[in-house]
């Protein structure tokens, strides 16, 4: 029998949309995959500070903010593209895609939120609970730029991004305007999924 999720108890019901589209990114799946690539070395820190590219609004003071985070052997680069079609369609809204902030060894020039050896299996949820600090001191400078609150961001993820925008979105302060998640998932622990279906 399948259980229905209930709201995530930190933030009352109603406000926050998720949407999660399945699919199978193979580019980002085969390259971890390949074990002759030595391993990325953990040395249990992360770059203090994310940037990357900008898209700004149309309109001259940004009214929504909308972060796009890139999946495993990305980067910013790869989903910016995708605010200059959506800038018509928003035009208050203002658009930065970070970098995240280890570089991934299995895509030369390529980033990573979070290693993916899949030898651990704790490895995803250890690594996603590192990366969301990190991403969240970005996402309140942001926010404090454009003077704008959570109630205005969207987070907008693929694969290993959609896992940390669902992550990191869920457990914000206040909830964000919405998460929109391509080919992920939302990584949790048997202690963690009381939390999330509370």
């Amino acid at each position: 029998m399948r259980r229905e999720p209930r709201p995530c108890k930190r933030h009352p019901p109603g406000r926050l949309t998720i949407l999660v589209l399945l699919g199978l990114d193979l580019r980002a799946k085969t390259r971890f995959l390949d074990k002759t690539k030595p391993e990325p070395t953990d040395n249990n820190k992360m770059a203090v500070t994310l940037d990357g590219p900008r898209v700004a609004a149309k309109s001259t003071a940004p009214e929504q903010l909308v972060v796009f985070l890139h999946g495993y052997g990305a980067n910013g680069n790869d989903l910016i593209a995708i605010a200059k079609q959506w800038r018509n369609l928003l035009p208050g809204a203002a658009f930065v895609a970070p970098n995240a902030p280890e570089p991934c060894a299995q895509a030369p020039g390529g980033r990573q939120w979070f290693r993916l050896t899949m030898r651990d299996p704790n490895e995803r949820w250890t690594g996603v609970n590192k990366a969301c600090l990190v991403l969240d001191t970005f996402l309140d400078a942001e926010l404090n730029r454009h003077g704008l609150d959570d109630g205005k961001l969207a987070l907008v993820g693929f694969s290993q991004g959609t896992m940390l925008a669902l992550h990191a979105g869920l457990r914000r302060a206040r909830a964000p305007a919405g998460i929109l998640g391509y080919s992920g998932c939302l990584l949790y622990t048997s202690d963690a999924a009381d939390d999330l279906t509370r």
